[in-house]
């Protein structure tokens, strides 16, 4: 990959303090708070629809927005090279399509590069560019600052055994919905609460 492109400069980030683990009794709120995202700089894995739309919703938000480079990527978007986003960005989002290139891709190679950013990686694109166990393995040890799994499908799960299931993690995994239309999001809402209402109540009782 050539010369990258750059968005807007900022001055350099301080060097972040880690927090403690939360010892018992603690809440364990602060310690998943991250840097204010208004002061982040964001990697977009992919240029397809879904990665531009994502810059387009985050770019008033964060300091500085960029897209890993590639040979097609349009004049018109920022980019740097991919080599060396790990350790520029604050965030990662992936969108990328699941191909032999990007399969596992960001997996423990990715995360030993990324590691002093202690960054927050979002995957909006195909689980199977991530390795999986590495990234939950990073995240239980405190080497990511978060983790979010959109597309999770049934045969992902669980995530961990019960015997393995760590403390708590700034963790979301979510089902790959985002796409759907508007009256099929609205018999999923139906029934996520229903579930919901099944869960908290008893099995023996629905929402309406």
């Amino acid at each position: 990959m050539g010369a990258g492109r750059t968005a807007r400069a900022r001055p350099p980030d301080p060097v972040r303090a880690r927090r403690p683990a939360p010892g018992p009794g603690r809440h364990a709120k602060q310690h998943c708070l991250a840097p204010p995202v208004s002061r982040m700089r964001l990697a977009i894995w992919g240029a397809g629809p879904v990665g531009r739309a994502c810059a387009h919703a985050l770019t008033p938000h964060v300091a500085e927005i960029t897209f890993a480079a590639r040979p097609n990527l349009p004049d018109t978007l920022p980019s740097r090279p991919g080599n060396d986003l790990p350790a520029w960005a604050d965030a990662h989002v992936v969108a990328l399509p699941l191909t032999d290139e990007n399969r596992g891709r960001f997996g423990t190679r990715f995360l030993a590069a990324a590691r002093q950013r202690h960054p927050l990686l979002i995957c909006v694109g195909r689980l199977g560019t991530l390795d999986i166990d590495a990234c939950l393995s990073a995240l239980t040890d405190d080497q990511l600052g978060g983790l979010a799994l959109d597309p999770v499908e049934e045969s992902d799960l669980p995530l961990w055994s019960a015997e393995a299931l760590p403390g708590p993690l700034n963790l979301i995994a979510t089902p790959h919905i985002g796409a759907q239309r508007s009256d099929v999001r609205a018999l999923l809402d139906r029934w996520v609460a229903a579930t919901a209402a099944d869960v908290l109540a008893g099995a023996g009782r629905t929402a309406r």
